[in-house]
């Protein structure tokens, strides 16, 4: 009786092997263990993490693409050659990956400065006593270098709720560019060789021009600066002209010349 209870046991045990197979495997070194999935390697969780660079303006819109790369020196090398019109680099995931300016400010300022060259001189703006602020209402098409400045702070979305409907900010007189530069916490620079990027630049004086004597010591110029260019110059967004507003712009120059020694400046802060 035992004998065949013991027949019926292995038998039964031989059915159940044929029919649903065993949990176990032999590799190939003849070690027999639990059946598992692959591992995931070091090298497919990087292609999974892979990140493309794109050279974009600070608003990282496709449509002011520069170029697209697999690595960031290369987005950053693109970036640097146009870093005086503001472009920086953000990565796949949307992060900002590099900026070649001293502040993401000062990319947006360089960014709109340039834009605004090329409307003055595509429109033909004129250089002038705007009796409007071109921020508010470009008709006119009349600017002179503080409203320059004034109207490319307020497209970077500095004060742009309490600009003055008219005239705009000036160098001196009803609404100084200087007291929106303090008001809006930008760093004073009073060393012309600490000067970068970004730079709001005032030169000279006014002890030539028709004003009350209290104005004489005021700087009689502003402009942008776009950042060091070559042999000692300077890029710049300057609206002092005509034949300035007719130019392609940025301009490379140095920062002073003579009657037009640098005073100080003011930096934009993140």
């Amino acid at each position: 009786m035992k004998n065949k209870i013991l027949i019926l046991l292995i038998a039964s045990s031989l059915l159940l092997t044929a029919c649903f197979g065993t949990s176990t495997e032999t590799d190939t070194d003849g070690i027999t263990g639990t059946e598992t999935s692959a591992p995931v390697t070091d090298a497919q969780t990087e292609d999974k993490m892979e990140l493309t660079y794109y050279v974009r303006s600070p608003y990282n819109t496709e449509d002011t693409q520069k170029g697209e790369y697999t690595t960031l020196e290369e987005a950053k090398s693109t970036a640097d050659d146009n870093a005086q019109l503001g472009y920086v680099v953000f990565d796949s995931e949307g992060n900002l990956a590099y900026n070649p300016c001293p502040t993401f400010a000062a990319a947006k300022i360089l960014y709109h400065a340039k834009i605004n060259a090329d409307i003055m001189r595509d429109d033909k703006y004129k250089y002038g006593d705007a009796s409007v602020n071109p921020a508010l209402d470009k008709t006119e098409k009349i600017v002179s270098c503080d409203r320059f400045v004034g109207w490319t702070l307020y497209d970077a979305g500095f004060y742009t709720k309490r600009q003055p409907s008219t005239k705009g900010f000036t160098l001196y007189t009803t609404n100084p560019i200087e007291n929106l530069l303090k008001n809006l916490k930008f760093e004073k620079i009073t060393d012309e060789s600490e000067v970068k990027a970004g730079d709001i630049i005032f030169v000279g004086n006014s002890r030539n021009i028709p004003v009350p004597e209290y104005l004489k010591d005021y700087p009689k110029h502003v402009f942008i600066c776009a950042g060091p260019a070559q042999r000692g110059d300077f890029y710049r967004y300057d609206a002092g002209s005509d034949k300035r507003l007719q130019s392609t712009q940025p301009s490379k120059e140095p920062l002073s010349s003579s009657g037009a020694e640098f005073r100080f400046a003011y930096r934009p802060i993140d």
